[in-house]
C-alpha cells in the first residue's frame, strides 16, 4: 500500500448554493474552513448567484432555483434538472486542470444533478457525500407528504406515489420532477454505485436509511457535524424564548406560535425567514427579528433564556442545538430525529412531544418557572455537551476517511 503525503491532499468540495442559505451550508463552509485551517487545499464547487458573498470561481456553474420560475420557464430547464450537461462539462475542465484527489459532495440535485457522478468515477476520484436530507430515499428529501405528516409510503421504491399524492408542495410538475429523478437514479445510474462513502450526520438518520436500503450497509459511516466557533458571555437567564431557522411548516412554526398565544406572559422573537412569514399576524408577545448572523445571531441566542426547536421532520442533526448549547443557552426540543441524540431531558434542555401545542405549552412553563441555580446548572451541561463537537475532532474523522478512500484508490 502506497503511503499518502496529507500535505498535498487536495480536496473538491461540492454544494448547490455558495452563501448561508440553511443547515447544509453551514456545515459545507464549516468543512471547507476546518480542512484549509489544517493546510488541505480546497476547490469549491458550486452554483453562480447573486447572493454568493464569498466569490467563487471558474468552474462554477450556472442554474436557477427553479421553485421560484413560473411554470412554462421550468421546462427550459427540464433536461438539465436530470442530467446537466454543463456541469459535467465544466467538472471535467476542473478535474483536468486542477486534478483533486478526492470529491465530497454536500448538495448536488437540482443543480449539478446525477451527471457529475459518472465523470468522477472515470477519473478514479473518491466520492464522498454528507446526507444532510433524504433526498436519496423520499423524492420530497423531509419524509413528509404535502400536508407536513411523516411518510414513508415510498420505502419499496414507489416513487410514483410522491407524483399522485403531489408531496412536493402539493404541486403534480414539481412532485412528478422528483419522482422520475429518483426512478433515473435508483436504476439508470445507481448513485450508489458512484459513491464510495454516505456520511451520516446521526445514529437516527443511519438507522431511517438503514431501514430503507439496508443493501447499502457497507457505504455509510456516522460523523457528526462541525459547529461553528461561537464564544459566550451568559451570566443571565433571559427574558425571551428564541427560534431561530428557516421559518417553514416542517420545522413546527405553527406549533410554536399556537403555544406562544395560550402564554401571553412570555415573550419569543423569532429570527429567519420563509414560506411562512406570508402567513404571519400580529402577536403581542412575538417579535419576528428577520435574518440575522454573526454576532448579531449569537447576541440573540447567548441572552435568551431558551431556544427552541419545535421540529416535526426527522431532523438529521440539530445544528442550532449544539450552537444555542454552546452560547451556554438550554434548549426546549421536540422529541424527534437526531435531536433527541443530543438533548437530555431535564439535564441540558427539555423535550416536548413533537407537533402537540399543549405538551409544548406546558415544557414552556415549567422551563421558564425552574429557579436559578437549576437553571444554570443546565446551562452548564449544554455547553459540557456541545464540548463534544469540535472543530479536531471533526477533522480527524473526516481526514482519516478521505486518506482511506484514497490510499484504497491508489492500490
Amino acid at each position: 500500500m502506497q503511503s499518502y503525503n496529507l500535505v498535498k491532499m487536495k480536496v473538491l468540495l461540492i454544494n448547490k448554493y455558495f452563501y448561508p442559505k440553511g443547515g447544509s451550508e453551514s456545515v459545507f463552509f464549516s468543512t471547507l474552513n476546518i480542512l484549509k485551517k489544517n493546510g488541505i487545499e480546497v476547490i469549491p464547487l458550486a452554483v453562480n448567484s447573486n447572493k454568493n458573498n464569498r466569490g467563487g470561481n471558474q468552474y462554477f456553474i450556472n442554474f436557477p432555483e427553479l421553485s421560484q420560475l413560473k411554470f412554462l420557464k421550468k421546462f427550459k430547464y427540464i433536461i438539465r434538472f436530470f442530467y446537466n450537461t454543463e456541469a459535467k462539462r465544466k467538472l471535467k475542465k476542473l478535474i483536468i486542470e486542477e486534478k483533486p484527489d478526492i470529491a465530497h459532495i454536500h448538495l448536488m440535485f437540482n443543480s449539478f444533478s446525477i451527471s457529475i457522478l459518472p465523470l468522477l468515477k472515470k477519473y478514479n476520484i473518491p466520492v464522498v457525500l454528507t446526507l444532510h436530507d433524504y433526498r436519496l430515499i423520499c423524492p420530497n428529501s423531509l419524509l413528509m407528504d404535502k400536508n407536513k405528516h411523516l411518510c414513508k409510503k415510498c420505502i419499496q421504491k414507489e416513487y410514483w406515489k410522491c407524483a399522485k399524492y403531489k408531496c412536493s408542495k402539493g404541486n403534480l410538475i414539481e412532485s412528478l420532477f422528483l419522482a422520475i429523478d429518483m426512478y433515473l437514479r435508483t436504476y439508470l445510474l445507481p448513485i450508489q454505485k458512484y459513491i464510495d462513502k454516505f456520511i451520516c450526520v446521526s445514529n437516527f438518520e443511519q438507522n431511517i436509511y438503514l431501514e430503507f436500503r439496508p443493501d447499502w450497509k457497507s457505504k455509510f459511516i456516522q460523523i457528526y457535524n462541525p459547529i461553528k466557533h461561537l464564544e459566550s458571555t451568559k451570566s443571565i437567564k433571559g427574558d425571551y424564548l428564541l427560534f431561530f431557522g428557516r421559518l417553514s411548516q416542517e420545522k413546527g412554526i405553527e406549533t410554536l406560535i399556537n403555544a406562544m398565544s395560550n402564554l401571553p406572559q412570555y415573550k419569543l422573537k423569532i429570527v429567519g425567514t420563509g414560506d411562512y412569514l406570508e402567513k404571519k399576524d400580529n402577536y403581542s408577545n412575538i417579535t419576528f427579528c428577520g435574518y440575522k448572523e454573526g454576532q448579531e445571531l449569537a447576541d440573540l441566542i447567548s441572552q435568551a433564556a431558551y431556544t427552541i426547536v419545535p421540529s416535526e421532520w426527522y431532523e438529521t442533526f440539530g445544528l442550532i442545538v449544539i450552537e444555542s448549547f454552546k452560547l451556554g443557552t438550554p434548549v426546549i426540543s421536540s422529541d424527534i430525529g437526531g435531536l433527541s441524540e443530543l438533548i437530555d431531558n431535564k439535564k441540558n434542555g427539555f423535550l416536548f412531544e413533537a407537533g402537540n401545542v399543549l405538551s409544548l405549552t406546558d415544557t414552556i412553563q415549567y422551563a421558564m418557572t425552574i429557579d436559578n441555580t437549576s437553571y444554570f446548572k443546565m446551562a452548564n451541561e449544554a455547553k459540557l455537551k456541545a464540548s463534544e463537537f469540535n472543530d479536531n475532532k471533526y477533522f480527524s474523522e473526516l481526514i482519516s476517511l478521505y486518506k482511506s478512500l484514497i490510499l484504497e484508490k491508489n492500490m
